[in-house]
């Protein structure tokens, strides 16, 4: 099925409350939102969070301390943060996404949810029951090159049916350290995932994601302990009735040297390479912007809850194959003795031609 995009009422906000204020507020959203203050003429600003310490370097008079999470839509009305013209941004940990979204739902006139929308599929199809508009954040697909796969797909200068390999890889040299962060498929898996169906769903609305394969890992002898597995390589296909792609998403922490990008490998050779080391403020703000803007997102609610399902088929799946040593890339063929499918049999060809 050919995609086709829908643009949102134009609609003019005055106000912008976001609500959680960790690591991914302070490195990237904080600056995005300042950004879109000055420029859209937004009058009032409101930073809320559960922990007192996370506001300390918020102006007081931007400020707000929640005490009970289910208390959120009445301390908005307290301090004027209600209504049409107010967009609300969701930063929390991921667990509370979908829990805030319902609590503000026709309360505010735009709701956006920080990646991933949700840690369960049940709970992210929720969101479907919801009156408000809602758009999921997912700042890498609003990386300039990842916008621009996605332009030239919906222009028709970019041609599915001739993809023949999809890599991801979003490989980090730093540790983990004291963020609250989710498993690695969710956490860094998700963008990959997100990624190749934002720019494919340009041009099909029908693409379902297979999940083969999925293995993890965990690194030792690094700066902190991590309580989660910190790579993972995800394998699969991305089909509908036309296309039928095989893709490969290697993600990770404490890797020997970076390495962000997605590169669609193409028939006679050609390679299209997408990059990720732009910086994520910029990204964040044009996923405000778009909502400003009332422009089609790149990555909707349905395709989210795709995504979530594919997390949580990877998760069930994975296979945890041990550890590797803070500062070294692993080495994940030594863990594919076997690939477990026929699909998969394609797929690994195809990558070893590819790259």
């Amino acid at each position: 099925m050919i995609a086709t995009a829908t643009c949102r009422p134009k609609q003019a906000f005055k106000a912008l409350v976001c609500i959680g204020c960790g690591d991914v507020t302070n490195a990237k959203v904080n600056r995005a939102v300042h950004e879109c203050m000055l420029e859209y003429g937004l009058e009032r600003l409101l930073f809320v969070d559960i922990n007192g310490n996370a506001l300390q370097s918020i102006p007081e008079d931007k400020r707000a301390l929640l005490a009970d999470t289910s208390k959120i839509a009445e301390l908005l009305g307290s301090r004027g943060f209600l209504g049409e013209d107010v967009l609300a941004l969701v930063c929390t940990p991921s667990v509370y996404h979908v829990a805030y979204a319902e609590l503000l739902d026709g309360l505010v006139g735009h709701i956006a949810i920080e990646k991933p929308i949700a840690l369960r599929s049940d709970e992210a199809e929720r969101l479907l029951s919801l009156s408000g508009a809602i758009t999921p954040i997912e700042h890498q697909v609003y990386k300039a090159d990842v916008m621009r796969l996605c332009q030239r797909t919906r222009t028709g200068e970019l041609d599915w049916e001739r993809v023949r390999g999809i890599q991801f890889k979003l490989h980090e040299t730093g540790g983990v350290g004291e963020r609250a962060i989710d498993d690695i498929v969710f956490d860094t898996g998700y963008h990959g995932l997100a990624c190749m169906l934002a720019a494919a769903s340009q041009a099909y609305s029908d693409l379902d994601i297979e999940i083969e394969s999925c293995r993890t890992k965990t690194y030792r002898l690094g700066p902190d302990q991590p309580k989660k597995c910190t790579a993972a390589i995800i394998r699969g296909m991305l089909r509908n009735d036309v296309l039928s792609i095989p893709f490969e998403i290697s993600v990770g922490k404490g890797f020997e040297a970076s390495d962000k990008s997605l590169r669609l490998q193409f028939d006679r050779g050609v390679v299209e390479t997408a990059s990720f080391n732009e910086s994520g403020h910029l990204a964040h703000k044009r996923v405000l912007e778009s909502i400003l803007n009332s422009e089609p997102a790149l990555l909707g609610v349905e395709e989210s809850i795709r995504i979530v399902r594919s997390c949580e088929r990877a998760m069930m799946i994975a296979e945890n194959t041990g550890t590797y040593r803070f500062g070294q890339t692993p080495n994940w063929q030594a863990v594919f003795p076997k690939l477990i499918s026929r699909t998969t049999q394609i797929a690994a060809r195809v990558m070893s031609f590819v790259w």
